[in-house]
């Protein structure tokens, strides 16, 4: 599979995903997987801090995931990317920035009825 290709689909689907309005659905769950796993990567985070201070995707994503009514796996998911991003020392001053937002938004998901989706959010608040 041709690299280039990939990249052009996930750029194209983190954008249309990202972009005004449109509500996450489960086959957006993949999406937010694959930016997760981008957040770990180096090369990925700095690549991806480009855009988080150019439009903030990371924060429109949170929006999205956390309007009502937000699906569990997809909550999962975008904690556990906020929660990577602690890993990577160029975001500091974003999640200082951007630190009750991000909590507010999630702040739901203590009262959730998914466990794991519990555990994630207490695992958020402990870093």
């Amino acid at each position: 599979m041709n690299k280039t290709w990939l990249a052009m689909q996930i750029r194209s689907s983190l954008l249309s995903l990202m972009s005004g309005g449109r509500r996450i659905e489960d086959d957006h769950f993949a999406v937010i997987d694959i930016l997760r796993m981008n957040i770990l990567h180096p090369d990925g985070a700095t690549r991806l801090l480009k855009h988080v201070d150019k439009s903030d995707v990371l924060i429109e994503m949170i929006n999205n995931v956390t309007s009502s009514p937000p699906l569990p796996a997809n909550l999962l998911t975008s904690i556990r990317a906020v929660t990577n991003v602690f890993k990577n020392s160029c975001y500091y001053p974003w999640l200082q920035k951007h630190r009750s937002e991000i909590l507010d938004a999630f702040s739901s998901c203590c009262s959730s009825p998914n466990k794991n989706v519990q555990v994630s959010y207490a695992n958020l608040i402990l870093k």
